[in-house]
């Protein structure tokens, strides 16, 4: 009993110190938690109080499993019984303690384990049963805090993907590597313009402050000028402005919105960084500039090496510059807005299980904050001064024309990027579409219009998703492909009703006996009557073409937004799924460590304490899967749109591109999202089997994988119903208007054969 008593001083320590550590993970399992609550309406008070719910069971469940773990206690009372014996025989036989083949060391305490993890005295369930349920506790703790983390980091406006991977957009000309060459023209500017002054002033001994150059901030305007007190720009400047280029506009009929983020705050923060960033970068560019223009006075001087222009160092400080703007976790505070507070109670309610559905939330504070970052404009001031103007140091005004003049050839030369400098048909048919179209030349640099087309249909479908594609002029931006093809579904769902509402208006009621008397009158037109014919064989042909773009819209509109929930919806019902495994498993996992044999816990037990393992880290790696794979698809969708006209330029080269071909190309481009969206959305299901296998064997469960493999079949099978009575319908209307033409038919001849009804009364 000494032993004892001192043995549990340091254990009642441990345990204590073991509570101290898991408490922040059970403190995070509320009772609103959905899958606390599931498995409480299941396993009653012995999910939410395992060691302390001691007593006869309580639920159906425990009822069951109190006569399961009884049954299991008397066979593993009888095989520890079995194993007992042959230590015994061992030792008798070998005069050695437990023998030469069993553990001294481990059969005690194998056996004690085991009998003990099998009495049911936790409410029909087992100690072991009561271990596997606290870490599955832990587990769900971890994943609220972490899905805490990402709620809090969302209204933070820390996007799922860093907009520090685009170059900043280009208002104009202006991009803002442009505006820091500028600023650091304007600078040198001034030191030149003061050093002249400077020169004269002790060459004349004469006062001319008139012709000093200072820096100075306009008020009410975030930048710089230098000037002189009469010509405040007079070396130019640079002006930092946030302008309205959001189409996610409420009142924007293209647009989209999700309710539940402050598109207008996220715009009000991105341009209080970019303010309060300015003053930082223009200080690096100043000390550049002077560092530079003390080189350059050295190289007058000394007639040394000229100094380089530093180019490569602008570009530094404007791209850091860039991504100082950006938000980041660590600049959290208690007064972010970038979600509303109904969603921040909403997307918090239920824990983690609720994390699938705000998907589009997650993905739209990401655009939001990308299309804010990239509505920064840069203006540069363009300097006053002149070659006549004397009060300028005229060697350097040499320097910075040689520079502006280069500047100049290689803006030329890209902007003459495409043609041949020939005058043939297609060159001039090229300029011609250039100057209505702006992406008229591919980037392979030939002349397409019908790969202009394409483009830009597809481009029509990022408004609201964030972006464009590269043949767009401002440079890459990031894309969320969900969104975009949320919005072609929708043009080509409206599409199709209006051309299914035009056909039936066309073919049916009053306006069909019009539309077929000008259809009769057109084709005795001579040259017309072909024209009207083909017509007709394309009415043919409209049901077929009105039922397959409204399938098409359906799924892109509805059902590839709803696929990272399905897949969610999956991962949940293989985790419920793996929990229950484990329940009934684990009267079974502590009836083996009733074996004699073996050092260790034994080598069958591996596979319960795996899924301890499990059942820790599944609930925070399913939610890791999900928002990894929202960022995967905004990364790889971007990247989709960025390379994909070049892939079409390159495969299709200066081949004519006709209507059908374009129309070609739009569908492979969506059905290579189409892939890209389903396959990453599944890395909710896929990524816990996958990273836990490392630990050992996988423990998984098929249930729940093909969730979005059935749903879509069932989808289908809806959209082809659609497709069948979008068609049924206008064959119906085809039908009806040839009843009516018949019935026209039958009453004229009818007419005809009526006497007196010809001009001679001769009733022929």
């Amino acid at each position: 009993m000494l032993a004892t008593l001192i043995a549990g001083a340091p254990a009642y320590a441990q345990t204590q110190s073991m509570s101290s550590l898991t408490q922040p993970y059970l403190a995070a399992t509320p009772a609103t938690d959905m899958s606390t609550q599931a498995f409480t309406a299941l396993l009653g008070q012995f999910f939410t109080n395992p060691f302390s719910a001691i007593g006869g069971a309580t639920t159906l469940l425990g009822s069951m499993f109190l006569i399961f773990n009884t049954f299991i206690l008397v066979a593993g009372t009888i095989w520890a019984t079995y194993g007992i014996g042959v230590a015994i025989v061992q030792t008798a036989h070998e005069g050695q303690l437990m023998g030469k083949k069993l553990s001294q060391v481990w059969l005690p305490i194998r056996m004690v384990t085991g009998v003990a993890s099998l009495i049911p005295a936790f409410g029909g369930f087992s100690l072991s049963q009561a271990v596997l349920v606290f870490a599955t506790t832990i587990g769900i703790g971890a994943a609220n805090l972490g899905y805490q983390g990402m709620i809090s980091g969302a209204n933070n406006m820390t996007s799922l993907v860093s907009t520090s991977i685009v170059s900043p957009r280009a208002q104009g000309s202006q991009s803002l590597q442009q505006a820091a060459y500028a600023l650091f023209r304007a600078r040198i500017c001034m030191d030149a313009q003061n050093d002249y002054v400077n020169q004269l002033q002790q060459a004349t001994g004469q006062s001319v402050t008139a012709d000093t150059v200072s820096a100075t901030t306009p008020a009410g305007v975030t930048g710089v000028q230098y000037g002189k007190p009469d010509e405040p720009a007079y070396c130019g400047g640079v002006e930092v402005s946030a302008t309205d280029m959001d189409p996610r506009s409420s009142s924007s009929a293209g647009g989209y919105r999700v309710a539940s983020v402050n598109y207008d705050w996220i715009a009000s923060q991105m341009k209080a960084k970019a303010t309060s960033g300015f003053s930082p970068f223009r200080s690096q560019i100043e000390s550049l500039a002077d560092s530079w223009y003390q080189s350059y006075e050295a190289y007058q001087t000394t007639n040394g090496q000229r100094p380089v222009v530093p180019i490569i160092q602008l570009e530094g400080i404007a791209t850091t510059y860039f991504n100082s703007n950006q938000p980041d976790a660590s600049s959290a505070s208690q007064t972010s807005q970038a979600l509303t507070s109904a969603a921040l109670q909403s997307m918090g309610q239920y824990g983690w299980f609720g994390a699938g559905a705000w998907y589009a939330t997650l993905a739209e504070v990401n655009s939001a904050v990308a299309q804010a970052a990239q509505s920064i404009n840069y203006k540069t001031i363009d300097p006053q001064i002149s070659d006549a103007d004397g009060g300028y140091n005229t060697n350097l005004a040499d320097v910075m024309k040689g520079l502006d003049t280069a500047t100049q050839v290689a803006a030329t030369q890209t902007a003459n990027a495409g043609s041949d400098g020939n005058s043939s048909s297609g060159q001039v048919l090229c300029r011609a579409m250039r100057s209505v179209f702006s992406n008229t030349t591919t980037p392979t640099g030939n002349c397409s219009f019908g790969q202009d087309v394409a483009m830009t249909l597809i481009d029509e479908s990022t408004a609201g998703a964030g972006g464009a594609t590269a043949t767009t002029t401002g440079g890459l931006r990031l894309i969320d492909p969900i969104i975009a093809m949320k919005n072609m579904g929708d043009y080509l769902m409206v599409g199709a009703e209006g051309m299914y509402t035009a056909y039936l208006a066309a073919t049916t009621g009053p306006t069909a006996a019009v539309v077929g008397t000008i259809t009769s009158v057109a084709s005795a037109i001579p040259g017309v009557g072909i024209l009207a014919g083909a017509f007709k064989q394309l009415a043919s042909v409209l049901p077929m073409l009105i039922g397959a773009m409204f399938l098409l819209g359906l799924i892109m509109s509805l059902w590839i937004p709803m696929v990272p929930f399905v897949n969610w919806w999956g991962g949940l019902v293989q985790y419920l799924t793996i929990f229950f495994e484990g329940i009934a498993a684990g009267p079974i996992w502590a009836f083996v460590h009733l074996d004699a044999n073996g050092e260790g816990m034994g080598h069958r037990t591996e596979t319960g304490y795996l899924f301890i393992i499990n059942m820790l880290f599944r609930p925070f790696l399913m939610l890791l899967g999900f928002v990894a794979s929202a960022a995967l698809i905004i990364v790889m969708g971007s990247f989709l749109f960025w390379l994909y006209p070049s892939v079409m330029g390159n495969i299709q080269g200066n081949s004519i591109t006709g209507m059908f071909s374009v129309l070609g190309f739009i569908f492979i481009f969506w059905i290579l999202m189409h892939t890209l969206v389903t396959t990453l959305s599944n890395m909710a299901v896929l990524l816990p089997d996958q990273a836990l296998a490392w630990a050992g064997r996988a423990i998984g469960s098929q249930m729940g994988r093909d969730a979005e493999q059935s749903t879509r079949g069932h989808f289908m099978a809806f959209g082809r119903f659609g497709q069948q009575g979008v068609g049924t319908g206008i064959s119906a209307a085809g039908k009806a208007r040839a009843d009516a033409l018949i019935a026209q038919k039958e009453a004229q001849l009818l007419a005809r054969k009526r006497p007196g009804a010809d001009e001679g009364g001769g009733g022929q």
